[in-house]
């Protein structure tokens, strides 16, 4: 008899799943774009919800907001050493009275934490907000009339005067998608949040915003702004003296036009410059095909029918007959645009039709656009200029959201994870949810594997959405929550990681938290990725502003650059778990 081998060794997986310990579920709003404005290729009641991390620092653990939809206002629930778990609502005075898309919760001072929500409203007669969820955000803040159905929050200090302003992205007009939505930046004047309007031309119009990030793209020390847009491109928005300037030609993004939804800005090559990594649609989709361009898809929009009314029609190329065709059958169309069965009196002559000739005279009244860029991508940063990459095929079977960014292996580079999955579509196009989650490692180099989830221990098989990184139970470890619409939230301790360094930054008294200061390791002969410290990113969602780097070798030191560019060096002792720098006080050496 041949001897049996001996049994492989387990591995444990690096994440542990306590969804069952957090018990929260995300219940569907019935707030659905189709009842506004007709059939869309995606519901926007389904993109829904974002998740945050509070920033409450110390040392007792994390508080995690969480989204419930419907009606039910959002609430927070704090995790700490021993999986220990206390709930609470919202502060008395505070009901919402709708869902809530996106949470940021930061520190307007040394003790006060101020909570912040957009409410969305897909009614063009019943304006969406930005709303104060806590006392302390409504100092500040008196609830405000937006003039797009929202999308992303992110804060930062645009325009170096030290205190935080207040980005919120324009996910679409309601009634009149895909055209293009206005974003608005607010501003602290006289201790209350104002809009911005010398912002207004850049941000009028600027596109179907999804995703946004506040990151130091030009390393010239102040922050810039990087957007995902669906049927746009990654925009990149360059701080020129605290006003932000348009610059995504110039970086070379203009033509990377895809359908994104989320961003995130990481240095994913170990080469202090900042990074982008967007999600988008994937590669199995039945247009995209596996290089990631070849499949094209067009939308024309406006008055088609010519009495006032707003609609679109969507395209796809026919490589066969070498034109434009329409991508909705006949009755679908029809239903909103009634006078096409005057001039096509049966399916066949509308099947045979060309785009431009289903169009008819609507041609001279449309706005014309065309999506090519459907793979997740990364876009490494050269210098200002963007060098695009699509990630592994495990990132492209499914449309991805949220993005988490950490170095969870804590090898010293940085890794990210992505939720996926799109189930609430229109009639016709099938649900794009073969997704699993994919958490990507990190090599160092910009490249990634693919991790499965018997090595990572993460399955997130519902409609992934809000993605964030907090070390909830202080071990070292950066642990994952996931957002599901619909579905149960997913909560990730990891276990296995290889814990990190935790750099405790104290920043000013306007901005504790010291939003927009970065760190990097340093070795004995380099230094290993940038990290930033952000208010807000991914997908609808913010990680904890607490740095928690993975070290690949022993550390000697840490550069600390402060909001608005000053850098300082922290000397470590060896086999020192943290490190800690004062904003104002000379600690190391100044670069």
């Amino acid at each position: 008899q041949p001897e049996t081998p001996p049994a492989q060794p387990t591995v444990k997986p690096l994440f542990e799943n306590l969804t069952a310990r957090l018990r929260h579920r995300h219940s569907a709003s019935n707030d659905a774009a189709s009842s506004v404005q007709g059939s869309l290729p995606r519901d926007f009641g389904s993109l829904s919800p974002g998740t945050a991390w509070s920033a409450t620092g110390g040392t007792n653990g994390a508080e995690l907001w969480l989204i419930h939809g419907g009606q039910t206002g959002p609430s927070r629930v704090g995790i700490g050493p021993g999986d220990s778990y206390k709930y609470a609502g919202l502060d008395p005075g505070h009901h919402v009275g709708g869902e809530v898309l996106a949470i940021l919760s930061v520190k307007l001072g040394t003790t006060n934490i101020a909570t912040f929500g957009t409410k969305g409203s897909l009614d063009p007669n019943v304006p969406s907000q930005l709303l104060p969820l806590n006392a302390t955000a409504a100092e500040v803040l008196k609830p405000l009339s937006l003039p797009s159905y929202p999308g992303p929050l992110a804060m930062t200090d645009i325009d170096g005067d030290g205190d935080l302003d207040l980005f919120v992205g324009g996910r679409c007009v309601p009634g009149r998608w895909p055209a293009p939505a206005s974003s608005t930046i607010l501003r602290l004047e006289g201790g209350r949040y104002a809009a911005d309007t010398e912002a207004d031309p850049v941000l009028k119009n600027i596109g179907l915003v999804s995703g946004a990030v506040f990151s130091d793209l030009d390393d010239d020390g102040d922050p810039d702004l990087a957007l995902a847009c669906e049927w746009g491109p990654v925009r990149v928005l360059i701080n020129e003296k605290g006003r932000l300037v348009d610059a995504t030609k110039a970086w070379g993004l203009g033509n990377e036009i895809g359908l994104w939804n989320g961003i995130i800005a990481g240095d994913f090559n170990n080469d202090g410059r900042m990074d982008l990594m967007a999600s988008n649609e994937g590669l199995n989709n039945g247009v995209a095909i596996r290089n990631g361009r070849a499949g094209r898809i067009m939308m024309a929009y406006g008055d088609l029918r010519g009495d006032g009314t707003f609609g679109f029609l969507e395209g796809v190329e026919d490589s066969a007959r070498g034109t434009w065709v329409a991508l909705r059958p006949f009755n679908q169309v029809a239903l909103t645009w009634p006078s096409l069965r005057d001039r096509f009196p049966s399916y066949s002559a509308y099947n045979h039709a060309s785009f431009d000739e289903i169009l008819g005279d609507a041609r001279q009244r449309a706005t014309l656009i065309r999506a090519d860029t459907f793979a997740s991508t990364i876009f490494l940063n050269r210098s200002n200029k963007f060098e695009a990459t699509m990630l592994p095929m495990e990132a492209q079977r499914a449309p991805c959201f949220g993005i988490g960014l950490g170095d969870f292996d804590g090898d010293g580079n940085e890794d990210v994870f992505l939720a996926q999955n799109l189930s609430a579509v229109d009639s016709i196009t099938p649900p794009a949810n073969s997704g699993d989650g994919v958490l990507l490692r990190g090599r160092g180099d910009g490249s990634f594997q693919a991790l499965p989830p018997k090595e990572s221990g993460i399955r997130q098989r519902g409609d992934g959405r809000g993605v964030a990184a907090a070390d909830f139970n202080r071990d070292g470890r950066l642990d994952l929550v996931v957002a599901q619409h619909n579905h149960s939230t997913l909560l990730f301790r990891n276990d296995t990681g290889k814990p990190g360094i935790h750099v405790q930054l104290n920043g000013s008294s306007v901005n504790p938290d010291a939003i927009g200061a970065s760190v990097r390791l340093i070795y004995a002969n380099r230094k290993g990725p940038r990290r930033e410290v952000r208010a807000g990113g991914g997908y609808l969602s913010q990680d904890e502003p607490r740095i928690l780097m993975g070290a690949a070798e022993p550390v000697v030191g840490v550069e600390v650059r402060w909001p608005q560019g000053k850098a300082i060096r922290i000397p470590v002792q060896p086999n020192s778990q943290s490190a800690e720098a004062t904003y104002g006080k000379p600690l190391g050496t100044g670069e």
